[in-house]
């Protein structure tokens, strides 16, 4: 949400929200950029650095208790609430009418690009600030693979996001093998937790992923463009402020009305 938005919807702030979101967001932000100050003055260094990687985790487990104890949801506190159960079934599928199908195709395709889109840039920012290589090729065949199994289980598309690999990047992820260890602990939320995360506030959820995409913020490419091209730098600095005063939605909308558009087209 931008300034824009927020100034819009200022008088709807829940005060008890506003409350639990800033609170989690201080202490996520002195967790990540204060963390010789908070845990290395008592702690050795290998210690902080654990304590640093799991300060998160139990932030959310004592906001879970918290929650419980203090009836945050009765007190207008919006919560995850009931995780549905169970594993999703395989399900081949099934195309009953192929004007239908078609009817979706302008959508699909736009969503493909999005996707791809997203998701390369989300690769590609990762890949420079590690120094490794990117291979658009390489990433588009992984999405495609990847949405051609989730449509086998009913998923919804799948993508790359700024908000989710900025928190496995903050959290210490550096290979594949934390993807799984996520998709892990996603099974076990769906088969044995579901019940125990249903008091967790959102607000917590959003001070996390805004804690974490924090780090995205580049201020060394804007200096390096603005010294090499003052017309670039200026773009560069246009789609940040533009992104912090009207918010993502403004693409959002966009991307509703072009889908809009090209479901009259076919029709």
């Amino acid at each position: 949400m931008g300034i824009y938005l927020l100034q819009r919807y200022a008088s709807q702030l829940h005060p008890l929200t506003l409350a639990i979101g800033v609170t989690a967001f201080a202490l996520l932000v002195a967790n990540r950029y204060a963390s010789e100050w908070i845990w290395q003055t008592w702690l050795s260094s290998s210690y902080a650095k654990w304590a640093e990687r799991l300060f998160p985790l139990i932030l959310l487990g004592i906001a879970i208790v918290l929650s419980m104890a203090l009836h945050w949801s009765t007190h207008g506190v919006a919560t995850i609430g009931r995780i549905p159960q169970g594993l999703p079934s395989f399900t081949l599928p099934h195309i009953s009418d192929l004007q239908e199908a078609l009817k979706l195709l302008p959508t699909a395709g736009l969503m493909a690009l999005i996707v791809f889109v997203s998701s390369s840039s989300v690769a590609s920012t990762y890949a420079r600030f590690r120094g490794e290589s990117f291979d658009a090729n390489r990433e588009l065949t992984g999405l495609g693979l990847a949405n051609l199994s989730g449509g086998l289980f009913q998923s919804f598309s799948v993508a790359g996001g700024f908000s989710r690999t900025a928190i496995n990047a903050d959290s210490g992820a550096k290979t594949p093998l934390a993807s799984l260890v996520t998709v892990l602990v996603m099974i076990a939320a769906l088969i044995a937790f579901s019940n125990a995360l249903a008091p967790l506030p959102y607000a917590l959820l959003g001070a996390t992923i805004m804690a974490s995409i924090i780090g995205l913020i580049d201020i060394a490419t804007l200096k390096s463009a603005w010294q090499r091209d003052r017309l670039d730098g200026a773009s560069f600095l246009a789609a940040f402020v533009g992104v912090l005063i009207f918010g993502l939605n403004t693409a959002g909308h966009w991307s509703n009305g072009v889908i809009r558009q090209s479901h009259l087209a076919v029709e």
